[in-house]
């Protein structure tokens, strides 16, 4: 009667087996458009158990584990590749904007408009005491000087965007790092009481991607199965249940842009140890790229200003009175403004080397445009501001091609965690039959038992 008892036993614990497996697959076969799930593999193991006369014997089967398909250094990988994804994709976007600002497509761009200026003292040189020729290089001078302000004031502009797309993203770091303690919290609850926390697990793989594409993180998982994450500098944001928030704050010696402190220390700036992601995009176009135009714009500009001032006052206008500053002194482009007398009386520009009123100043003013005045004296004016041009445009193409390039990386790491990780229907398919076909032998097998006892039974009548 035993031995019958055992064979029982041994089929009610394969069916169970297989219809948890069961369960499990189709688990797996719901998720299949899941992104970031793990799939589960069940891990059966034999019952064993004391004999007389033997170590032990096999009874039946169980689920011993149920195993998650996880490749935790292409997790890791992918993690880093976010923060590559988004430190590109915010450089192409402000790149991008910064081409748009330098467009020459038209007849306002800055290349045309001082080859205008230039343009129109040759004609004034020819005709120096012709006041419609005087109005027309008044005209060109205002319109030089409000494309080099316009231009200047959208670099400005769109620094500013970028420091408020600092403010934007730590804000949604910080919410991040908020849910990140709570599924720390979670799955350290959820394994200490002995429960499953691999969908928990998934979800925080997952968030651990979407912050790092915000800033480049370090991050390990503690003994108690949490995951601790800190900056490059060692600065703690998440630890277990705790979080440790960044904000952001006024730096007078940046401008009054923001700084990255932690709200621990708000007196010690972050900038410097976040180099990717989001953040990272976003300080570098704001800190770097934009600086450096606006110095390469404001030399432009003071060049032209001191060069042509210069000239001009060493010339006399129609009156035959020394000539003024064309423009205001300033050493920006955001300062250049035609000087107002000029602007109310063109009769002020100085076209003349002498008192008698030839064209000879405006002359030498033209010529300017092919002096070696930038860079030490070893490029003209109209050469800087090309070379200038140039690398604007190669900064945005390179910012694109960066983009593209780390979004294929991207793309090529998904594949390869669905390779591993993924759910495949056709494989699911395969072993739900398989399980099925456990499940109805045990089945079947527990009816032979049911029969036996109906034998046995009979036999006691």
């Amino acid at each position: 009667m035993s031995d019958i008892s055992r064979v029982f036993n041994t089929a009610k614990e394969t069916l169970l087996s297989n219809l948890t497996a069961i369960n499990i697959t189709s688990s797996n076969i719901a998720n299949v458009n899941t992104a970031g799930y793990s799939r589960l593999r069940p891990v059966f193991g034999s019952i064993r158990q004391a004999a007389a006369g033997v170590d032990s014997i096999q009874v039946g089967v169980r689920i011993t584990n149920v195993e998650r398909i996880y490749d935790r250094y292409l997790e890791e990988q992918l993690v880093r590749q976010q923060e590559e994804v988004g430190y590109n994709d915010i450089r192409e976007g402000l790149l991008g904007r910064v081409e748009e600002i330098f467009n020459e497509s038209s007849a306002q761009g800055l290349n045309d408009l001082m080859n205008q200026f230039w343009g129109a003292w040759s004609d004034l040189s020819a005709n120096p005491s012709d006041k419609g020729v005087r109005d027309v290089l008044a005209s060109a001078a205002g319109s030089l000087a409000s494309a080099f302000r316009q231009y200047s004031s959208a670099l400005k502009s769109l620094q500013t965007d970028a420091n408020e797309g600092v403010a934007d993203q730590v804000s949604q770091l910080n919410s991040y790092l908020t849910d990140m303690a709570v599924l720390n919290q979670q799955i350290v609850q959820s394994e200490t009481g002995g429960m499953s926390a691999d969908n928990l697990k998934d979800q925080r793989a997952e968030l651990l991607k979407t912050i790092g594409a915000l800033a480049d993180i370090q991050y390990f998982e503690g003994a108690d199965g949490g995951v601790n994450i800190f900056l490059a500098n060692g600065t703690a944001l998440v630890q277990g249940a705790t979080t440790f928030p960044l904000m952001v704050k006024d730096d007078p010696a940046n401008g009054n842009l923001y700084s990255v402190v932690a709200a621990s220390e708000p007196d010690f700036s972050l900038n410097g140890a976040i180099n990717g992601g989001k953040i990272g995009g976003f300080l570098q176009i704001r800190d770097v790229k934009i600086p450096e135009y606006v110095q390469k714009l404001d030399a432009v500009a003071a060049t032209v200003i001191s060069a042509v001032n210069g000239a001009h006052q060493s010339g006399y206008d129609v009156n035959g009175d020394p000539g003024v500053p064309f423009f205001l002194p300033a050493t920006t482009a955001e300062g250049m403004t035609l000087n107002p007398a000029i602007e109310a009386d063109s009769g002020k520009i100085a076209a003349s080397a002498t008192v008698n009123g030839d064209g000879d100043q405006a002359r030498k003013i033209s010529t300017l445009k092919d002096e070696l005045l930038m860079s030490g004296g070893r490029v003209t004016i109209s050469n800087y501001y090309s070379s200038f041009l140039a690398s604007v445009g190669q900064d945005a193409a390179e910012a694109a091609r960066a983009a593209e390039r780390q979004q294929a990386i991207s793309a090529q790491l998904v594949s390869q965690r669905e390779s591993v990780s993924g759910v495949s229907l056709d494989e699911e398919m395969l072993s739900l039959i398989k399980y099925q076909a456990g499940y109805n032998a045990a089945g079947k097998l527990c009816g032979v038992v049911n029969e036996m006892l109906d034998t046995l039974m009979a036999l006691g009548d």
